[in-house]
């Protein structure tokens, strides 16, 4: 099993050495330092480690994280997180750096903490007064500075790695931002002080389109002055009940559209919260009646200042919180059982994941660590009715020991009739509007007045960029959009007098109205609405003749939604701050930062798995389930906020690895894929284990589930792919459940396309995955037989090696296996290359390899040579290598001006390939043959050679067949060698529907067989069909050496059988071993005549040389290529009375095939190179 493999490798590696369980960060740092070969690192990589986090889980594994430094400088997420039980080693991930010493640029910096404190201030926005140091936190300077951040300013010296691969010293700098809810990140140039790069702790999760834009106040966090708190050494036996009576929808119910309010007394989990939820120092008694004890503090914040309301919600001694709540009440109304509400749900979800393996000593949120695990005082500040927008919530996570911060929204329905003309009548009406992003919001409460159109002394009066001095005062000012921002017009007006504004879009287009760069600048406190410039035409003109136009601004839609009442929206937003502190360790939250990371997605599986019976009371995983319903005002069976609903139904639900692609840069569509997985995973381990209503203590799968999911981003390699996260899960269950579900749980991920070969690629890179739908092998529980071959094409006449690898993944020893290979005619065995076993019979052409016993989890190889025919070679009857010009070929226009064209860019061999360039334009381009090519022979078939990098997922190629150059046949289903990439997006091209397509980036030349036979004895007309849209754009599609051949191939069938009744099949994939046509050495060329080509020593080892023997006398040209087209070494030659020879250097050459090509005017040779 791949997974098992691996720990048992790394078991084995560390078998011998004494790990002390007491000192595991000095262990992982000796293990680094020993086995830097196998991680691809130098010495002076590992020889600067620090430990960032070590904490056990509740199993008692420990995770020990590991950071590369630089002159004691720590390296942005240069991490290796290794994983021990006991003094055992059972599994690392790594994502140290090589070579850091020549990466790294700059050992010193030339700016201070202090100036690069205020240079990242003023980025953000133009700020008054200076920081004031603070003291030290280690390596981090601190500094107050009350008008810019709410908490310390934390800043330290950090390398980050960039796009090049350069180390950048820099200044890291921690901004909790008093002008919005963001807390930045921003990484400057320690050198030229410059911004690098810049992170947003907070996490927007962008459920709607927001209505307010924030209210700008300066204020601090007051939480951050309160004194430590003292922390228990243990657990104290006694748990404490507090007797607390909530009023609430109950964890398990999603929001109030899925349940009814239930009366909860003492709720608190007597593990989790075992002193109850009111509790901060661990004695009986709770120190605070309000919605407010160890775990969160939930108060109103209507203000958006990020500091408590006035009001609070206090349930006197008894803890009594029983709040009014009724649908389509106003938010002042709720705000009691709102904050209740909150404070709850919050509390629930705490102990839920405590339980599930995100403890004290995981980095969860407490004011007091009762264990003594962990960094204390950083319980959640919950925002009720945050005032600094609608339509959204957030979380913010800071490291360990600092406070996150969640906001909860209002939710309000969108009315584009806020804008009403009273008078006069022909006039009267609504009009649609676009809604501004700054200033009041267009409420209940009616804004009356008499429109006037608003000018200025300027060229363009009617633009408003300047001081209006027409009579705006009392009135609402008709202004036209244009020239300068909507806020600044919108002010303007407001500083003559105006009550609103109404803004005229020239567009006739309905938008909204974003605010000005820089805010501050413009104090809007009048409302305003933009419309279309046909309906302020009529009211331009009435007003000229002097027509009176009585208008009013008023909102007729319901109270807006009170965010914290759903259950679901709160368990995504802590499920943000669980995530950021699990992946990479509690004092590392900016792991989840790059281009394919799960944060979203982990968020959504937590809104799920809290509240999985909120539909039916015996759900399977196949109804469908939306997130944020009740907040969006839809059915409980309403899509939500999500472009699909959750549901291990793929009719419902049909996400796959590849819509990680297809669904675009945002974070939300990528997390869609991996909650649809993990959900899927969910209902796995629920129809294998049952389910339990008891969501916090359970023993059913669904706990099991959640503790796989939690437990599995411990084992998550920083900055993660959707690979990286199953391999965390498979890790979390091999060694916290001892393997118990890994077939299991490659069967949900590869029925998602996350399957054993599916790959990652970069991971700041979402477009270079491949999806796979294969399960890891072990899961066969069978033995299991492959034939690979060290080339998959010869010249005739050159030998070929075969590999025969038998695996035996039953949970027994497999006894007696015998294999059986068929010798194809026209090879000859040679009985002295045989290895792997010294007990063999030859009958004929069959050769039988006794094998023998091969124990669990074992395998045994079998290595055997064979020389062929030098007679035996496939047949060519048409060849193009782009060499000749495009008389032979049809270049066709569907759609677009960019067609095919020879060029000289990266050709597969010789000097040119066909080429088309992928534009961000509408394009539907085919290169066809002009004249219709016969179909001959016994196995016909069309090889070409190609490369492409074309946009992901959107634009791509496909070859097609005719028999009449009018109706065109795809080829998908004809590949005997390469494929397409796979599909587009369901969203693409309609002409690249429904079939695959070569699309992304192929990382150089690939060779395509494609098989003729349906064809045979016809003439085709074959066509190369490049299909683009108008978006993004990408460098093009290359095909060259394009052939028709008669091919001929060896294969045969390999059988392997033993004494159990065991039976294995193979064959070498690909269509076997195809030999390349004779002519390829013995060539007439236009220039040479004909040409003869030696390529000896082969194999070769020091050198190889190429002899030439020609006609006539004239040059040539030797290549010596890689397999992927990568050209290694190129020389000129002269072929003095047509004769010449050269030496070329292969000692410093890896082991492997390469290729050797002579071209004189055309292509003459193409030779396969072994280098030992």
């Amino acid at each position: 099993m791949k997974l098992r493999f691996t720990l048992l490798a790394l078991l084995f590696a560390v078998g011998g050495t004494v790990l002390l369980a007491q000192d595991t960060g000095l262990s992982a740092i000796k293990y680094l330092q020993k086995e830097y070969r196998g991680l691809g690192l130098s010495p002076e990589d590992v020889s600067e480690l620090a430990v960032t986090d070590d904490y056990p889980s509740p199993s008692g594994v420990r995770h020990v994280y590991v950071n590369q430094t630089h002159n004691g400088i720590l390296i942005q997420n240069a991490q290796a997180i290794l994983h021990f039980r006991g003094d055992d080693l059972v599994y690392r991930t790594s994502k140290l750096i090589p070579d850091v010493h020549n990466k790294v640029s700059g050992t010193a910096p030339a700016l201070s903490a202090q100036t690069a404190v205020t240079t990242a201030a003023n980025l953000l926005s133009s700020s008054f007064g200076t920081p004031t140091p603070a003291g030290n936190e280690g390596a981090t300077s601190l500094f107050n500075w009350d008008e810019v951040s709410r908490r310390a300013i934390r800043s330290r010296l950090m390398y980050v790695p960039t796009e090049t691969g350069e180390l950048v010293l820099t200044w890291r700098v921690a901004i909790d931002h008093t002008q919005s809810a963001d807390y930045w990140m921003i990484f400057l140039d320690a050198t030229t002080g410059k911004e690098v790069k810049r992170h947003n702790l907070t996490l927007y999760c962008n459920f709607g389109p927001a209505k307010a834009a924030p209210h700008r106040h300066n204020g601090s966090c007051t939480t951050s002055q309160q004194p430590a708190l003292p922390v228990h050494e243990q657990m104290l036996e006694a748990v404490i009940a507090d007797g607390a009576t909530y009023n609430v929808f109950p964890f398990g119910e999603e929001s109030p559209i899925h349940g009814d309010r239930e009366i909860l007394v003492d709720p608190a989990d007597t593990i989790a919260s075992p002193f109850g939820w009111h509790d901060t120092n661990g004695q009986p008694g709770p120190e605070f009646t309000i919605t407010r004890g160890n775990n969160v503090w939930t108060y109103p914040d209507r203000d958006a200042d990020n500091s408590p309301d006035a009001e609070t919600n206090d349930g006197g001694a008894d803890l009594i919180f029983n709040d009014f709540f009724a649908p389509e009440q106003g938010a002042d109304t709720l705000l009691p059982a709102a904050l209740t509400q909150n404070f709850y749900m919050s509390n629930m979800v705490h102990d839920w994941v405590f339980m599930a393996g995100f403890d004290e000593a995981a980095g969860n949120f407490q004011r007091n660590n009762y264990t003594d695990e962990g960094e204390d005082r950083d319980f959640v500040l919950a925002e009720a009715q945050d005032g600094s927008g609608t339509n959204n919530a957030n979380f913010a996570t800071p490291p360990d020991g600092q406070n996150p911060r969640m906001q909860m929204f209002l939710w309000e329905t969108d009315d584009p009739s806020v804008f009403n003309i009273n008078f006069p009548e022909n006039l009267a009406g609504t009009r649609n509007t676009g809604l501004a992003g700054f200033g009041p919001v267009i409420g209940s409460v009616p804004v009356s007045g008499q429109l006037a159109i608003g000018t200025d002394g300027s060229a363009d009066p009617e633009l408003g960029c300047e001081d209006i001095t027409s009579d705006v005062a009392g009135k609402v000012a008709l202004i036209r959009r244009g020239e300068c921002f909507f806020e600044q017009k919108v002010f303007n007006a407001q500083a003559a007098g105006a009550i609103a504004v109404v803004i005229c879009n020239p567009e006739n287009t309905i938008i909204g109205m974003a605010e000005a760069e820089d805010p501050a600048l413009f104090d809007v406190t009048i409302p305003s609405v933009l419309i279309t410039e046909n309906d302020c035409a009529p009211l331009r003109v009435a007003i000229n003749q002097g027509d009176s136009i009585a208008v009013t601004f008023q909102s007729l839609a319901p109270p807006p939604i009170v965010g914290d009442f759903d259950n679901g929206v709160v368990a995504h937003e802590i499920g943000h701050g669980i995530s950021n502190r699990l992946v990479g360790g509690p004092n590392n939250t900016s792991c989840l930062f790059n281009d394919e990371q799960m944060g979203e997605g982990w968020s959504d599986f937590f809104a799920l798995a809290s509240s999985p019976k909120t539909l039916l009371d015996n759900p399977d995983g196949s109804e469908p389930r939306g997130i944020g319903n009740y907040s969006t005002r839809r059915t409980v069976d309403g899509t939500g906020i999500r472009r699909q609903r959750y549901s291990t139904d793929f009719s419902v639900n049909d996400y796959t690895y590849d819509y990680v692609i297809w669904n675009g840069t945002a974070p939300h569509p990528l997390g869609e894929i991996w909650a649809t997985t993990i959900w899927d995973l969910y209902w796995a381990m629920v129809d294998e284990y049952g389910f339990d209503d008891d969501l916090i203590h359970g023993t059913g799968g669904n706990n099991l589930a959640v503790q796989l999911v939690v437990e599995g981003m411990k084992y998550t390699a920083c900055q993660p792919g959707l690979v990286d996260g199953r391999d965390g899960i498979l890790a979390a269950d091999e060694i916290e459940f001892g393997g118990a579900n890994q077939c299991l749980i490659w069967e949900v991920f590869a029925r998602r396309g996350i399957g054993f070969s599916a790959t990652q690629g970069n991971t700041n890179d979402r477009t270079d995955n491949t999806q796979a739908f294969d399960i890891d092998p072990a899961c066969s529980k069978a033995v299991v037989l492959e034939k690979t071959t060290d080339t998959p094409t010869i010249n005739p006449g050159e030998g070929v090696t075969y590999t025969l690898r038998a695996t035996n993944y039953k949970e027994v020893d497999a006894t007696g296996v015998t294999i059986t290979d068929i010798i194809p005619a026209g090879m000859t065995l040679d009985e002295n290359s045989i290895r792997g076993t010294d007990d063999y019979t030859i009958d004929g052409n069959t050769v039988t390899f006794q094998v023998g016993d091969i124990k669990a989890d074992d395998s045994e190889t079998i290595i055997y040579s064979v020389s062929t025919d030098p007679d035996l070679a496939s047949t060519r009857y048409y060849f193009d290598g782009a060499e000749d010009g495009d008389d032979d070929w049809d270049l066709i226009s569907l759609e677009g001006n960019f067609l095919w064209e020879i060029a000289d860019t990266t050709p597969f061999a010789g000097d040119f390939a066909w080429y088309i360039v992928n534009v961000g334009s509408v394009q539907d381009q085919a290169l066809a043959t002009f004249d219709p090519l016969p179909v001959t022979g016994d196995n016909p078939m069309l090889r070409f050679f190609t490369q492409y990098e074309t946009e992901a997922g959107w634009d791509g190629g496909i070859v097609e067949v005719s028999t009449d150059n009018n109706t065109w046949v795809k080829v998908d289903d004809k590949f005997l060698r390469g494929a397409y990439r796979g599909n587009i997006s369901p969203d693409g091209s309609a002409a690249l529907q429904n079939v695959g397509s070569f699309w992304g980036d192929s990382q150089g030349y690939r060779e395509i067989l494609v098989d003729l036979s349906e064809f045979a004895g016809q003439d085709i007309y074959v066509r190369w069909r490049f299909v683009s849209d108008a978006a993004v754009s990408g460098r093009g599609w290359w095909v060259d050496n394009i052939e028709l051949l008669d091919g001929y191939n060896y294969q045969s069938m390999a059988t392997l059988s033993s004494a159990e009744g065991d039976v294995a099949m193979a064959d070498v994939p690909e269509n076997g071993v195809l030999v390349e046509s004779a002519d390829v050495t013995n060539t007439i060329d236009p220039e040479l005549g004909q040409t003869e080509v030696n390529v000896f020593p082969n194999p070769a080892e020091q050198f190889v040389n190429v002899s030439l023997r020609a006609e006539r006398a004239g040059t040539a040209t030797v290549q010596l290529l890689s397999v992927d087209g990568r050209m290694l070494h190129r020389e000129v030659m002269s072929l003095v009375d047509g004769r010449a020879q050269t030496t070329i250097n292969t000692a410093n050459l890896p082991a492997g095939v390469y290729i050797v090509q002579v071209t004189g005017q055309r292509q003459v040779s193409t030779t396969k190179l072994t280098v030992k």
